[in-house]
């Protein structure tokens, strides 16, 4: 079996001061756009409608130069957030993808004209993601169908904004109920004992039907920090500096190997955060690097059929 052939590293960075005291969890994350980044960093499109190559994650805590945020030691626990292009979730966007170039048809719009347009949905409503603005790592050029409201990929209901939620209400045969498994034709021994089904704690672990676009993010959890410790002289007793203790993120897959983001877009999500005391009058916060290394992408937008039409027509 031959090695995965990735290609080319690209390296995207985020920053992030945050306080200790800012509301952190799933309604609360930081968005890490890939797509939006790398074209900025490349200068081309990079468009959205692609599984990005992710080979590794780095993350530094520090001591924030925002003047007004302190802190001599930190503790950050949280969870990054993303989905998987499975066979559901990638039709579910296309279909999204072609509703919304019908719409524009109809409005004498060619959106090919236009090098800097692209499709550009988020995994869940804009109301989630608050500090990208505060942050500087704002979202740009978001793909609506009204006019008002941002498409998300989910927000585990179809109001007619959620990609996701409002494909699978198309679907009818979703098997969501208590499998029910067959003990089999009756022998000899079924007349003395009742038979088995070989199975037991039944239960439906996955919906029955490959095109459901599941609309749980997968998670990578991680935990960060530092601190400043004084030294102190054994001898004399005196205080003669400060040793700064890290404790970083270095996220790495197998070599040949990467994980497949849809969209290319990670939550950062901040369950918890410590920052140390300090006399300042300053808030107690930390400061955050993310570094997002990919190894190129793919297009979803393709028919996934077209392979294997086009294999068996060769093999004829």
């Amino acid at each position: 079996m031959g090695e995965k052939s990735l290609g080319q590293i690209h390296t995207v960075d985020y920053n992030l001061e945050i306080s200790s005291a800012a509301t952190t969890g799933v309604s609360n994350a930081l968005l890490c756009d890939l797509s939006q980044s790398l074209s900025e960093q490349l200068q081309r499109n990079v468009r959205q409608g692609c599984y990005y190559k992710l080979v590794g994650i780095d993350a530094v805590i520090q001591e924030p130069e925002d003047p007004l945020l302190e802190g001599t030691s930190g503790i950050v626990k949280g969870r990054f957030r993303y989905f998987l292009p499975t066979r559901g979730r990638c039709e579910a966007y296309r279909q999204a993808f072609r509703q919304m170039m019908e719409q524009m048809k109809g409005r004498g719009i060619n959106p090919r004209m236009n090098s800097q347009y692209d499709f550009r949905t988020l995994p869940r409503n804009i109301t989630n993601y608050s500090i990208n603005a505060l942050s500087g790592n704002d979202l740009k050029n978001l793909a609506t169908l009204d006019g008002q409201t941002v498409l998300a990929l989910t927000a585990n209901t179809a109001t007619g904004t959620e990609v996701f939620d409002s494909y699978n209400e198309n679907i009818q045969d979703k098997n969501l109920g208590t499998p029910d498994f067959s003990s089999g034709l009756n022998t000899q021994i079924s007349t003395l004992i009742t038979p088995t089904d070989f199975v037991l704690n039944e239960g439906n672990i996955y919906s029955g039907n490959e095109m459901i676009a599941d609309t749980e993010l997968e998670e990578i959890p991680f935990s960060i920090a530092y601190s400043y410790d004084t030294v102190v002289d054994p001898l004399s007793g005196e205080v003669t500096g400060t040793d700064f203790n890290s404790q970083q993120l270095q996220w790495r897959p197998d070599p040949a190997l990467y994980i497949a983001v849809m969209c290319g877009q990670v939550e950062v999500v901040l369950d918890e955060i410590y920052a140390g005391p300090d006399t300042t009058i300053a808030l107690e916060g930390v400061e955050l690097d993310f570094a997002f290394h990919v190894a190129g992408w793919k297009s979803i937008m393709g028919n996934p059929d077209s392979k294997k039409s086009s294999s068996r027509r060769s093999r004829k």
